[in-house]
């Protein structure tokens, strides 16, 4: 009896431990990403302008952004602290076969440290309400063509022995299943299982895969969001995102996981970790949550677009 209760405590301290070294030296980590190249699509706004800018700061020798809008683009380009540094690509994640042919040409003369699969959209509709346009249009954007990119830039990295990165910037939407935002969660999801299989086969190769869950953050994912109607947007900041966290605290954040190479990060406040863990675990939870988030989603909708 003393014997097993001896056995429990030693593991206990050994958990407590280590969790406490982690928690340390996160707290301690100064993320430095000198020498890098880094390229990172949904560069004109959001997360991904400030995590341009931030690595940029942080001594990334060069940061490829990757956008539809040359216009932000060149706006995000000249609010760097250091603009020369920062290169500009138009790309338009709606067509994969145009993204893959584009990042395999560009791989050919630039190699790349760190890929940031960040550009993407999120959506404001139930799913009977949808297109079946726009359930294409989600899949391509949010998921093949992050897949076509890391096809185009994975055999780089290989044979150039860089230890490269790859970074999706996913959602809890790709963890649990969140109501009016079917194909969002289904983009996410498919790059989430995607990027976990991946991560096992570049494993051998030095090159890791780091998963980012964002809960709310303050960017302008909810006015450009999809609707039923492919090509149209939700045009309203909904009050999730709007009382979200702070974009530079999010992107301090994932740029820590980067410089880590830690493999999952979740960015948002403690209750959203719990949840997710949570349903996971259990379908009853999952199904519980999915009702209540469906009907204060409705409301959040209703109350966004009477402004």
């Amino acid at each position: 009896m003393l014997c097993n209760k001896f056995f429990i405590f030693f593991i206990l301290a050994v958990i407590s431990y280590n969790l406490y070294k982690r928690w340390w030296t996160w707290l301690k980590c100064k993320p430095n990403f000198t020498g890098k190249t880094v390229l990172i699509t949904g560069g004109s706004s959001g997360i991904g302008e400030q995590l341009t800018k931030h690595v940029i700061e942080l001594g990334a020798e060069k940061v490829v952004i990757a956008a539809r809008n040359v216009k932000e683009l060149e706006r995000v380009k000249k609010e760097c602290k250091y603009p020369d540094r920062v290169s500009i690509l138009q790309m338009d994640l709606s067509k994969p076969q145009e993204c893959l042919q584009l990042a395999q040409d560009f791989a050919k003369h630039t190699p790349i440290d760190i890929l940031v699969n960040n550009g993407g959209l999120s959506m404001r509709e139930e799913f009977i309400n949808c297109d079946y346009t726009t359930c294409e249009y989600m899949m391509n954007t949010n998921c093949l063509s992050h897949i076509a990119l890391v096809k185009a830039f994975l055999p780089s990295m290989i044979t150039q022995k860089r230890q490269g990165q790859i970074v999706n910037i996913l959602s809890i939407s790709g963890i649990m299943g969140v109501p009016v935002r079917t194909m969002y969660c289904a983009s996410k999801f498919a790059m989430d299982g995607f990027s976990k299989a991946l991560r096992s086969e570049v494993a051998q190769y030095g090159i890791t895969v780091t998963q980012v869950y964002p809960a709310y953050v303050q960017t302008n994912i909810s006015k450009n969001a999809a609707t039923g109607t492919a090509g149209e947007s939700f045009g309203k900041v909904d009050e999730n995102i709007g009382t979200g966290m702070p974009v530079e605290k999010a992107v301090d954040i994932i740029s820590k996981a980067i410089y880590m190479r830690r493999p999952e990060v979740l960015v948002g406040k403690a209750f959203y970790w719990w949840i997710t863990k949570l349903a996971f675990l259990s379908s009853t939870v999952n199904s519980i949550a999915g009702d209540i988030k469906y009907r204060s989603q409705l409301k959040v909708m209703q109350k966004a677009k009477e402004q």
